[in-house]
């Protein structure tokens, strides 16, 4: 677990999240 919290904290992150969620949302709206 703290690898992949490692792993996360190197990449980021959030900023992928953030494009999957809108795109998420354009989808279903």
């Amino acid at each position: 677990m703290m690898r992949l919290l490692e792993i996360l904290n190197s990449f980021p992150f959030m900023f992928f999240v953030i494009l999957l969620v809108t795109f998420l949302v354009r989808i279903s709206c």
